[in-house]
């Protein structure tokens, strides 16, 4: 297999999608369970394993049922729980990643660490109107079919003006 010089050989990303709405105990549960399950396993030839653990994936039928607010899951509940099985398993790192989620995180963790959660902030550009703006919006009030489709065509002009600038 061939080796790029300070790059680690990435064995294997685990996906699981069973999680359920804001439900941490099912993540915990995830994760001991495959820890478990991979202590037969082996890996050879590479050198490090990696677990990815994904929720709210984009699928129909997968998003409701793996829907979960990375908002309330938090890194030192994660540690508390996790951090012994995963220091004693074959993974040298994890990461959790709500895909659909309204916020941008990741949750990584490595060998010998803690959970640690990065969110990337949305560029200005990017952030629509808040939650309470849409719902006291005459415009939302009076025609939200109407003006839910006039904000999609916005959004596509957008997108197609992005890219027509681009090279």
């Amino acid at each position: 297999m061939p080796r790029c010089p300070g790059m680690p050989q990435i064995v294997k990303a685990e996906i699981l999608c069973r999680l359920g709405a804001n439900d941490v105990d099912k993540l915990v549960a995830a994760i001991q369970r495959t820890t478990a399950r991979k202590t037969r396993q082996t890996f050879e030839p590479f050198d490090e394993v990696w677990l990815l653990i994904c929720a709210g994936v984009p699928e129909l039928e997968a998003v409701v049922a793996t829907f979960v607010m990375s908002l309330w899951i938090d890194a030192g509940a994660l540690n508390n729980a996790t951090v012994e099985d995963l220091s004693r398993s074959k993974y040298s790192r994890a990461f959790f990643y709500p895909i659909l989620s309204v916020e941008r995180a990741l949750y990584q963790w490595e060998k010998s660490g803690q959970w640690k959660k990065l969110v990337q902030s949305d560029p200005s550009d990017m952030q629509g109107p808040s939650f309470q703006e849409v719902i006291n919006d005459p415009e939302w009030l009076a025609d939200p079919r109407g003006k839910a489709l006039r904000e999609a065509e916005k959004a596509l002009q957008e997108f197609r003006e992005r890219h027509r600038k681009q090279p």
